[in-house]
């Protein structure tokens, strides 16, 4: 009969599941403001399950495993270590079925109170769902588990080409997470949306996440109130969701239609000025230009993915001539580093990075190829004009000091974004690492104390780059040559290094290394005095006592 009552995952005729008792039991409480917020604890069956988990992965062997969930078909940490070693492995299908199993157990196992269709009813966020949970700073937090079964599950839908349901299992653990957001779902939210063709929903979000889940204080600027001003994700696939929603070629005409007002609006702190009727296709131009001028180190990286060439010409059909590099080279894409967030600018550079590899695919086509090339060149011959640069570059400052709407997870959580696509979060990794206590590490087993196929999961430290994608390529090739070099690819996280900056420090080291032999020259000219000296003393005491 529970089976009735379940909406995550419904157990065929082939998969008579009974319900679970040894799972992590999920705990009701209350917030400052009186709405529910939940929490989870081990109870005693699953804590014994969970030592007997540990000592079946100090043997590292996936057959003790499997005879181990055989009889215990329910062990949630289990069953995701043995997804991932499926994973390791290519077998992605038995990944995901064992993925269902887990999350499984822990639906059966939710809160009376806990429900997703229903509203939390009171405080700032008294729209959203009551799923919200008591986070933990704690690594050993069974929370991480019931986390990390959901994240599996919503990439393992998405994988399989069920883009709409992923899309649902994203907002659930962002509806449980927010403010923050260890699981990185918010920056796979546009994605889903794009493949799901949810175009309508994706501009929602980006105005009723901040305000719903209470995102944004009384009196904040307004740059605090949209998800499309605050991750680069969401500002190209906003833009890009008006684009194929329309699914005919762009009307580049409308782009005379749009004014300076109209790409600022709400990057300054008193907003106005904007159009009030724009056509349908100027709309969707404001809302390209606009993600250009704000997030402008995002295009360079995109281009890459799109297989387009910085030296190639312009694409077919497009109301400018003038080639990708020479765009490129021009405001506000040759001065983006002097424009990024100061609070949160390396960040938004991994963001871009990550934003590239994932939906990099949606923008090779040629309309839109055509359609991005038209907004830049409209946007960067509005900076031609030093009136209407002035007032760019003042937008631009403005929104660069101003907080953000999602400060938490930018702050605690996007550092760790993995720019690669399917890699495990780091809060993840390290309840693993916590939760199953491995005996030992080595180059096969990775710090889950399971990890086959020679996966190695994390563990090494980030070497920080020294090397700025916007330097000179010749000066990039000798910076390479150091044995210490890395390259930063976000493009935000080292300042460029010119001819001019070069000039400078041989200069410094010229004149430091002219100092240097100076002072040496001086105090050798002073201990060959006092040793002349000590010399003549001798000699006269010598000669004295001839005498």
């Amino acid at each position: 009969a529970h089976h009735r009552r379940l909406f995550l995952v419904t157990p065929t005729a082939e998969e008579p599941w009974a319900r679970p008792d040894d799972c992590i039991a999920m705990t009701a409480d209350s917030d400052g403001f009186g709405a529910a917020i939940f929490d989870f604890e081990d109870t005693p069956q699953s804590s014994r399950l969970l030592e007997q988990l540990r000592e079946c992965l100090q043997a590292q062997d996936p057959n003790l495993l499997q005879h181990f969930l055989q009889r215990n078909q329910f062990c949630v940490d289990g069953l995701l270590t043995l997804a991932d070693y499926f994973r390791g492995q290519s077998s992605h299908e038995q990944a995901f079925q064992i993925v269902r199993r887990a999350v499984y157990a822990l639906e059966c196992n939710f809160n009376p109170a806990f429900s997703p269709f229903s509203e939390t009813g009171v405080g700032p966020a008294a729209l959203r769902p009551r799923v919200a949970l008591k986070l933990s700073g704690e690594a050993e937090w069974p929370g991480w588990s019931w986390l990390r079964a959901l994240w599996l599950y919503m990439r393992g839908l998405a994988n399989q080409g069920m883009h709409r349901t992923a899309l649902e299992v994203c907002k659930l653990l962002l509806a449980a997470t927010l403010p923050r957001d260890p699981t990185h779902s918010l920056p796979y939210l546009d994605f889903l949306c794009l493949r799901s063709r949810q175009f309508d929903a994706l501009s929602a979000y980006a105005e009723l996440i901040p305000t719903e889940y209470g995102l944004v204080a009384d009196g904040s600027p307004p740059a605090t109130a949209r998800l499309d001003l605050a991750l680069p994700s969401f500002a190209y696939s906003v833009a890009l969701a008006g684009f194929m929603k329309a699914g005919s070629a762009p009307d580049l005409a409308a782009l005379n239609e749009v004014c300076i007002a109209d790409v600022t609006e709400g990057m300054k702190a008193a907003p106005g000025g904007a159009s009030e009727e724009l056509s349908a296709a100027a709309v969707v131009h404001v809302r390209m230009m606009r993600a250009l001028l704000v997030f402008p180190l995002a295009l360079r990286p995109l281009l890459d993915e799109a297989g387009v060439s910085d030296h190639g010409s312009a694409p077919g059909g497009s109301s400018s001539r003038v080639p990708w590099g020479e765009l490129l080279g021009q405001p506000p894409f040759s001065d983006a580093a002097d424009f990024r967030h100061e609070a949160h600018g390396s960040v938004h550079g991994r963001l871009c990075l990550a934003y590239a590899k994932r939906c990099g695919a949606l923008w090779r086509a040629d309309l839109s190829m055509r359609w991005l090339h038209s907004c830049a060149a409209r946007l960067v011959s509005m900076h031609a004009s030093s009136v209407f640069a002035a007032d760019l570059s003042a937008a631009r400052q403005c929104w660069r000091c101003s907080p953000l709407c999602v400060e938490d997870a930018l702050r605690a959580d996007y550092g760790e974004l993995a720019t690669e696509e399917g890699q495990t979060p780091p809060a993840f990794e390290r309840a693993i690492q916590a939760r199953l206590h491995p005996p030992r590490e080595n180059a096969a087993f990775g710090p889950g104390g399971l990890r086959f196929g020679g996966q190695v999961a994390g563990g090494a430290e980030r070497v920080a780059p020294t090397i700025s994608l916007h330097s000179p390529p010749l000066l990039v090739f000798f910076q390479s040559l150091l044995p210490w070099a890395e390259l930063d690819v976000t493009g935000v996280g080292v300042e460029p290094l010119g001819w001019s900056d070069v000039g400078r420090n041989m200069l410094q080291v010229a004149r430091s290394t002219l100092h240097f032999f100076s002072c040496l020259a001086q105090d050798a000219v002073f201990l060959l005095g006092q040793a002349a000296r000590k010399g003549w003393a001798v000699a006269r005491e010598a000669m004295k006592r001839r005498a």
